[in-house]
């Protein structure tokens, strides 16, 4: 029998986004897989609508309380509420195609000691329409963990959120206690989490597989508050992140001011700037083994 799979699906006034879920829970044809389905919160039926749809599938399990646990907790718990060897987090606003799943869980089985495996993320709008030219390609995977200081510092320059959307060998989340860590607005915490992956085992990204992220004000990264106390504390997250997978506290905090550097410039929309030379540079940098 294949190994388990989880995917794990929070809910948060996710009623507009029912024909999301029901086309990501539809496109789910793994043969071992259990899908969570979590609200904290009950603002809207939409879990009840849920339940109903897949009353007699049994892949299914609901989780629901009135415990009104923020984002960051709402993720770490599914993490531990899931049976699987790999697990993934399936946003409620996010497209996942047919066969994304199965595209990844292959390269995992096939070189065990990859931690996170991932592909790109399509931008678009609340009502589907596609940024002409926009695609976030995934970095090229990191072969060697831990990786060395200014590989690490490559990477981050790179769209680290993206991996956020792979699969991971949950093992390695569990015995190591790599859960996402708070940081201030939960500023940066899934680019954190990604870090401390790439610092616990290689990750690898897979070319070809892409989900669609949806982009409108109401979403939590555009909700996030950003400022100079909020890069602070997603620094010293970044820092707590990396040491947790045994790291030296010096390569942690030189990661972290770099981090805090870096974010200020993309506050600061100097990140634009930079000349289209140094990024292919980095992705080398990232590439290299």
């Amino acid at each position: 029998m294949p190994p388990l799979v989880s995917v794990a699906i929070p809910l948060h006034r996710s009623v507009r986004f029912l024909p999301v879920i029901f086309d990501n829970i539809d496109n789910l044809t793994y043969p071992n897989l259990e899908v969570l389905v979590s609200d904290r919160h009950g603002l809207d039926d939409a879990i009840h609508r849920i339940a109903d749809r897949y009353r007699g599938d049994s892949r299914v399990r609901i989780l629901q309380s009135d415990d009104a646990i923020g984002w960051v907790d709402h993720y770490n718990l599914l993490a531990r509420e899931a049976n699987g060897e790999f697990f993934m987090w399936m946003p409620h606003d996010d497209s996942f195609p047919a066969g994304y799943l199965e595209r990844l869980i292959e390269p995992m089985m096939a070189h065990q000691q990859v931690g996170l495996c991932y592909g790109d993320v399509e931008p678009v709008s609340l009502d589907g329409i596609r940024r002409q030219g926009w695609r976030y390609a995934g970095t090229p995977g990191v072969k060697s963990s831990p990786p060395g200081l200014f590989r690490a510092m490559a990477f981050y320059m790179v769209h680290p959120w993206v991996p956020f959307r792979g699969l991971v060998r949950r093992s390695i989340m569990i015995n190591r206690g790599l859960f996402i860590e708070h940081c201030r607005g939960e500023f940066g915490a899934d680019v954190n989490w990604v870090m401390s992956m790439l610092h616990a085992a290689p990750l690898m990204h897979v070319s070809g597989v892409s989900c669609v992220k949806r982009f409108y004000p109401e979403s939590t990264h555009r909700a996030t508050p950003i400022d100079e106390r909020a890069i602070r504390s997603s620094a010293g997250s970044l820092a707590r992140a990396v040491r947790r997978t045994g790291c030296s506290p010096l390569h942690a905090r030189s990661l972290a001011v770099f981090a805090y550097v870096y974010r200020h410039l993309q506050w600061l929309r100097l990140v634009d700037a930079l000349p289209d030379s140094l990024v292919r540079r980095v992705k080398s940098r990232v590439q290299r083994k």
